[in-house]
């Protein structure tokens, strides 16, 4: 049964891929296990402070899923091979155990958009591991809004109703981390009350991997330092 899993699934990579698409995916996969670098900024929301609501520019309906989340995370699977970075095995699996919280948007009973939040446990695709928030602290990993729906302040609009959410559970702070490169998301995050705390680098060369924060101090510990991270404002 293995041998022709494994056979099925090389003729789709050959015909999506062809011949040196494959060879060079193998390849890349074969490099990044040597070394592998991510830099990203880190964002906090304190919950403290004001939340200013942003309407978006269509009708939207949100919905939020701490238990049952059958139909996102089958929406997920069918979107996956157009949008290959909002489904990962061991993210859902982790969102699944842990009872992570999803704000789904929906617009004419069709879903458009949403926004992962990790409570405790979080699988951070970025490190490949398995990070505990503390108490009061969530964790926005991912925010997605189908391309058609884009430039309508929905992820504005969904980010603030995330902090209503675990405002009114006692929640303290959100945290998230982007990209450099990623300027939409920043702004995007920035308009909704996030705040950069700091750069943070994450290398692993095989299997022994680190962080480094103001780009020159290691450290292995990313638990502990987020714990402490905007606490000497």
């Amino acid at each position: 049964m293995s041998g022709h899993y494994f056979l099925n699934r090389l003729r789709n990579e050959v015909a999506q891929r062809g011949i040196w698409g494959l060879c060079k995916k193998i390849l890349n996969r074969i490099a990044t296990f040597f070394y592998y670098s991510t830099s990203s900024v880190w964002y906090e929301r304190n919950l403290e402070e004001p939340i200013h609501h942003f309407p978006p520019d269509i009708a939207v309906k949100t919905e939020f899923l701490d238990h049952d989340k059958t139909r996102f995370v089958e929406w997920l699977r069918d979107n996956k091979s157009k949008y290959p970075w909002i489904y990962f095995e061991k993210e859902v699996d982790a969102a699944l155990k842990y009872d992570h919280v999803v704000l789904l948007m929906t617009h004419q009973d069709l879903i458009i958009g949403y926004v992962k939040i990790g409570v405790g446990h979080t699988y951070i695709h970025d490190f490949d591991q398995i990070l505990e928030f503390q108490p009061g602290t969530a964790f926005v990993y991912d925010t997605f809004t189908l391309p058609d729906y884009r430039g309508k302040s929905l992820a504005l609009f969904a980010l603030n109703q995330a902090s209503e959410y675990f405002k009114a559970r006692n929640f303290e702070r959100i945290l998230c981390h982007i990209e450099g490169w990623n300027v939409p998301s920043i702004k995007t995050f920035e308009k909704a009350g996030f705040r950069a705390r700091d750069s943070i680098r994450f290398i692993r060369m095989a299997r022994f991997s680190f962080f480094v924060r103001g780009g020159c101090i290691p450290f292995f510990n990313l638990e502990k330092y987020l714990s402490r991270l905007g606490t000497n404002e």
